[in-house]
């Protein structure tokens, strides 16, 4: 049977039960919801207008207070501090007595560890052990111009590799102590992407680094740049980025191509239109997987054809001289490892690693840091 739909509720009775017409206007967002909808959306009984200020909470929280404006830090310094035994705070825990440790809030407490936990040191039945250990920092600078600071000593590992990440160039180097450097880094270092666990740099280094015997390697005497920060400037990267696009180019890695070797004026849409070694069309960002094999070819080009490309290279480039003048050499820096050295009968194993983990032959720097545990064993 056909029936008019629109006739048909037309012809429907009408309820004006006051009652139901409130039910029938009830909001759509306090009603159960069988159908899709757009989690993203906001219900209208949670909407609000836009939050308070940071001032206004400020003012709500502080300078309703009798001490408002107070300084709280020479307060903190000029209250004399009371001394809390270990003993009692052990207590405290055990105890569960939140509010005696609330109460240790209010004013300034001077830790005191008492006897009950403490050994004597030179008793008689007292015994110094010290370990396990833990390397916790490494740092490795290369002695030649390429990437030496990254490349094991093996020749095959299936599941050694490097991911090139040249979106973040402008990385500073994170160790704010550059004395731990064999030159200075402003305005030299340039993050390239990690190896393994460990950051990836490269350090454009003034080419006397590589005469261990040359004056400027004295630290006192170290070239200096004018920059503000250890990254490279916006040009200098772009020049950088251009040469990895020109050696990987070169090796025929992947789909990476590069049209325009030198292009002028350097800017990075420039460079996007030149190679796709920042991202294909459309993309802004691209990693780069390297195998070992890939890595070491990557070494080679740089040691390699570093000065044919500086050469090359147009006179734009080269007006301030900083490619004439400096070469790229590898550094590789890894924290928090928390790694377990010298493990009982596992010397031999480790011995290996450290052995395959780099050619030192061509390290020029290794640094490392270790934690050590150190106790007092009393029987």
């Amino acid at each position: 049977m056909d029936v008019d739909l629109q006739v048909a509720y037309l012809e429907l009775p009408q309820n004006n039960d006051p009652q139901v017409a409130e039910h029938n206007n009830i909001d759509a967002d306090e009603q159960p919801n069988n159908i899709p909808f757009d989690v993203s959306e906001l219900p209208q009984q949670l909407a609000a207008g836009d939050g308070h200020h940071q001032d206004e909470v400020h003012v709500a929280l502080y300078q309703q207070q009798v001490e408002a404006n107070q300084d709280y830090v020479t307060k903190f310094n000029t209250t004399h501090p009371r001394g809390v035994t270990l003993s009692k705070l052990r207590a405290m825990y055990r105890n569960q007595d939140s509010l005696g440790a609330m109460g240790l809030l209010s004013g300034r407490h001077r830790l005191i560890v008492d006897d009950d936990h403490t050994v004597p040191k030179d008793g008689p039945n007292v015994v110094p052990r010290v370990g396990p250990h833990y390397i916790d920092h490494t740092l490795y600078v290369g002695s030649r111009r390429g990437l030496d600071a990254g490349l094991p000593k093996i020749r095959a590992d299936h599941n050694w590799q490097v991911i090139l990440d040249l979106t973040n160039v402008h990385r500073l180097w994170p160790d704010s102590n550059v004395v731990c450097l064999p030159f200075n880094p402003i305005g030299r270092m340039v993050y390239i992407g990690t190896r393994l666990q460990e950051q990836l740099w490269v350090a454009l280094v003034p080419r006397t680094f590589f005469e261990p015997n040359h004056l400027d390697n004295a630290r006192a005497t170290y070239p200096t740049l004018n920059a503000p920060t250890t990254a490279l400037s916006q040009q200098h990267s772009l020049m950088f980025i251009m040469f990895i696009a020109y050696a990987l180019d070169r090796m025929r890695l992947q789909d990476i191509h590069c049209s325009v070797p030198y292009p002028i004026p350097l800017t990075r849409a420039a460079v996007k239109r030149s190679t796709d070694i920042l991202g294909r069309a459309g993309e802004n960002h691209r990693r780069i997987v390297l195998r070992l094999e890939d890595f070491k070819r990557l070494h080679d080009t740089f040691d390699a054809d570093w000065n044919d490309w500086v050469d090359l290279a147009p006179l734009q480039w080269k007006e301030d001289n900083f490619l004439v003048n400096n070469a790229p050499v590898g550094v590789t820096i890894r924290y928090g490892q928390n790694q377990p050295l010298i493990i009982n009968g596992a010397l031999d194993v480790e011995r290996r690693n450290w052995e395959n983990d780099r050619d030192y032959s061509y390290i020029r720097q290794f640094t490392f840091s270790l934690a050590t545990h150190m106790r007092l064993t009393h029987f």
